[in-house]
């Protein structure tokens, strides 16, 4: 507790913050880093799966600290006759899991704001950090038995089965030899893994170790990558080691089907393949497959807005005489994809193009890839009802942050009402950019592919069209029209009676070689706003447009 106030009051230190607060209101949502990076509910991910990490009272201490020192009108969880007393305080039965601070604001004839909601009743993440790689999510018979009561043809079931990982069960007596080893190797990985990440004896993260590797190596598994870490296991260990004997698996005509390892799963614990850069293909199979078996058990395994905020947003925006309607949401409703895959559409990136098409580029790499699932695109299926059902139909426009980077987008009409809904997504003020993140990653990527065309350390100065492009294929609903992953920044807006006028206002980072970190500007605002950028946006009649 001590340390969420040490936190606010420091940033409260800041001068220019104090002089916002004094001239403009606030309408104050939370997203994760109130509580903790990437969180659902109560449960941390730092660890990255190494460790649980679900903190009820860490998660209670960072609501309290939070009513503290942001100026939020949380009325919501108090009775009228508290307020009626002048009484806003907080105790136990106004924290999580009862917490709600959803909210909704009417501004004149023209807006109706909904203020919304994505951390405190959120599913965990659809791909466990600590997913197995080689663990094969949907065999070959269960998945072409989901794709075909999707209604799919039997000819395009049997292609992208074809594309799956090819699969054997590990436990069958024939690979009793592979077990064993893997057992061995797994052991010491998850170990090293463990004392990397976790305070634990050597003993304990052994029998950690153990466990994990127990869990791990049974059943059907993908020999595409425990080849990958046999080879790994061989080149480390001297010639006359037993493993040296052992071949590598089958990767031809046996078993194909979806393991982690496909939807872009290479490490133990990670958030890469889990939270961050997933293969969208074959994420929004098993996410589909997730919620399909969720509904029978009667849950679900998608819905960021539980049913009483989602209830609650559909009565609120179909009942509103406003003008114009608005969500606020912590997190983006533009999609982030890069489409590296041979069949995207064209990207007009005629430097890229050659490299791209390229044989010298790894498989892994050309295909479709989800840059974050810890926003809405994680989300697949309940993300385009709700844009459709709720969002399109009556017209709301979102508007987003958390991705620290700028976007616009404009989602299908819906069918009945003709309404399109409207995202606009603000970067951060100072945060490391989106992109700065996203080459980190990507250099991750490279570095377990192994050498990658010298071309692709270009790939950064193409961030923007990548995205932009991804969006023109035929199977996506949305199109993005604008996208700043390098640049810092805020959106102002302003509504009336016959329009919305978004403004970017953004600045570059130091992709542009320019220094907001060490480099003080407060006094010289002059030479700062000189270098800010402005990108003005108009919604009227359902239209969009760039000014």
């Amino acid at each position: 507790m001590d340390n969420y106030r040490q936190l606010y009051k420091t940033y409260r230190t800041d001068e220019l913050l104090q002089r916002v607060h004094e001239r403009f209101p606030m309408i104050a949502i939370w997203d994760d880093h109130e509580f903790s990076d990437d969180s659902w509910g109560d449960t941390a991910t730092y660890l990255d799966g190494a460790g649980d990490e679900k903190q009820t009272q860490r998660k209670k201490n960072s609501e309290i600290a939070y009513f503290e020192f942001m100026p939020i009108d949380h009325e919501q969880p108090h009775t009228q006759a508290g307020l009626a007393a002048g009484a806003i305080g907080i105790n136990e039965e106004h924290l999580f899991p009862n917490t709600r601070i959803y909210r909704d604001f009417q501004f004149g004839q023209h807006l109706h704001l909904a203020m919304t909601d994505f951390r405190t009743n959120r599913p965990d993440h659809i791909l466990p950090e600590d997913a197995f790689p080689a663990a094969v999510a949907m065999d070959q018979a269960t998945l072409s038995t989901f794709l075909l009561g999707a209604g799919m043809a039997q000819a395009r079931v049997d292609g992208i089965v074809s594309q799956m990982s090819p699969y054997v069960n590990i436990d069958d007596a024939m690979f009793a030899p592979y077990k064993a080893t893997f057992l061995e190797v797994f052991t010491g990985l998850y170990m090293q893994e463990l004392m990397a990440r976790v305070e634990l004896s050597q003993a304990d993260a052994f029998a950690q170790a153990q466990q994990r590797a127990v869990a791990a190596v049974k059943g059907n598994l993908t020999t595409t990558y425990l080849n990958q870490v046999l080879a790994g296991a061989k080149a480390a260990l001297p010639a006359e080691h037993p493993i040296q004997m052992l071949p590598a698996l089958p990767e031809t005509d046996i078993a194909q089907g979806l393991a982690f390892y496909t939807m872009g799963k290479t490490s133990l614990f990670g958030f890469i393949g889990s939270r961050y850069l997933v293969v969208k293909d074959t994420y929004d199979i098993y996410a589909g497959y997730r919620e399909y078996v969720a509904n029978l058990q009667g849950g679900t395994a998608q819905k960021a807005f539980d049913d009483r905020q989602t209830n609650w947003l559909a009565q609120t925006f179909g009942t509103s005489t406003s003008t114009w309607k608005m969500l606020g949401s912590s997190v983006s409703f533009s999609p982030l994809i890069f489409d590296l895959s041979a069949s995207r559409a064209d990207s007009g990136l005629s430097l890229l193009e050659g490299v791209l098409d390229s044989e010298a580029i790894p498989a892994a790499l050309k295909q479709r890839f989800y840059l974050e699932a810890d926003q809405w695109d994680g989300f697949p299926q309940f993300k385009s009802s709700f844009v459709d059902n709720v969002m399109s139909q009556f017209g709301v426009i979102s508007l987003g942050g958390d991705v620290h980077s700028s976007y616009v987008t404009e989602h299908k009409p819906n069918a009945v009402t003709g309404k399109r809904s409207f995202n606009f997504t603000t970067s951060s003020v100072s945060s490391g950019t989106f992109g700065s993140f996203l080459e980190n990653g990507m250099n991750q990527i490279f570095a377990q592919l192994g050498e990658v065309p010298a071309a692709l350390s270009d790939l950064p100065f193409y961030f923007d069209p990548l995205v932009q492009s991804a969006t023109k294929r035929d199977d996506i609903t949305d199109d993005m029209v604008f996208s700043r992953m390098w640049e810092h920044g805020v959106a102002i807006v302003e509504v009336d009676a016959e329009q919305v006028l978004v403004n970017f206002h953004n600045t570059g980072s130091t992709f542009h070689n320019m220094d907001t970190v060490t480099r003080n500007y407060y006094d010289d605002a002059e030479s700062f706003l000189s270098k800010v950028r402005l990108y003005k946006f108009k919604v009227m009649d359902g239209v969009l447009t760039q000014l």
